[in-house]
């Protein structure tokens, strides 16, 4: 994760657009998130990577500005069944990012989790 807000700043995220700005706020870059996994041969894999179409900001006790890989994240095991004896198995990365707002209170959907995704309706979601 790049370009993340301290938690300090996690009641900022105002403007997309704009000059200048202290840690991205204003500049119209909300941050890349990138997301990779290492092989038995020391292989780097990209898995996911994008530019993120909102703001973030590092957890209160990760609030370091130096450190840029603060993300919570975890494996989960998956069992996915298809109605017959055959039983697949899937392991998914849960990335937890914390949404930065314009002030405190305020709820935001996200139509999409990176800038180049497809959206999706989020009107009906509660």
């Amino acid at each position: 994760l790049k370009g993340a807000l301290p938690f300090r700043n996690r009641f900022c995220a105002v403007g997309s657009t704009g000059g200048g700005g202290i840690n991205n706020i204003g500049t119209g870059n909300k941050g890349s998130l990138y997301v990779s996994s290492f092989h038995p041969k020391n292989e780097k894999r990209l898995l996911l990577h994008g530019d993120l179409p909102h703001f973030v900001h590092l957890a209160e006790e990760e609030d370091d500005e130096d450190d840029t890989n603060n993300v919570d994240w975890e494996i989960i095991d998956r069992v996915q069944s298809n109605n017959t004896q055959n039983e697949k198995k899937k392991k998914l990365i849960r990335i937890t990012l914390h949404k930065a707002s314009p002030m405190e209170g305020v709820t935001l959907w996200w139509s999409k989790l990176l800038v180049h995704c497809p959206e999706v309706d989020v009107t009906s979601m509660q």
